[in-house]
């Protein structure tokens, strides 16, 4: 079962730099979260200022689910962007993304493109139905709905949160 995630979350990685490649025009890989991503992030990242202040290294550890979808997305050696979606019931929950501080950082403006397309290919590899995202960042809220064609559901009981099928 492990195993098997793991190999669903490589090809998910491999399959949206594939499919994001030609229409972004920038070259970029996705990987886990690992030791070389723990010193790119202290050394690219800490140093400036940050819009939010996530310790990325508590929350992969507290998350720590064998079918979680940890993502460090790279352009060449640097680091743009950190997400973390984790698996419930029949939906993949984007529950945490951040992109680099760098304000030279080639996939500026495209790394939730980047995070929602590995979402969605390892959401379908893993047999869920929706991608949902929360908690819902107000300031964003236009692109998830206009631009990612995502839907609001406000549940009786819960936090709202943004959904799209897969």
């Amino acid at each position: 079962m492990k195993a098997r995630a793991e190999q669903d979350r490589a090809n998910a990685y491999r399959i949206a730099a594939l499919n994001l490649q030609a229409p972004i025009g920038v070259q970029f890989n996705i990987s886990s979260w690992s030791n070389k991503a723990q010193r790119a992030f202290d050394t690219q990242w800490q140093p400036l200022e940050r819009k939010l202040d996530w310790k990325w290294d508590e929350i992969f550890e507290t998350h720590r689910d064998f079918d979680k979808l940890d993502m460090a997305i790279w352009s060449g050696e640097a680091l743009c962007g950190l997400a973390l979606g984790l698996t419930t019931g029949a939906a993949l929950n984007l529950r945490f993304l951040e992109g680099s501080p760098n304000p030279d950082c080639p996939l500026k403006g495209r790394r939730i493109l980047v995070a929602l397309e590995a979402s969605a290919c390892y959401a379908q590899a893993r047999g869920k139905k929706e991608i949902r995202l929360s908690p819902i960042n107000s300031s964003l809220e236009s692109l998830y709905r206009d631009t990612y064609g995502f839907d609001l559901e406000i549940p009786a009981k819960g936090e709202p949160y943004y959904r799209k099928g897969v």
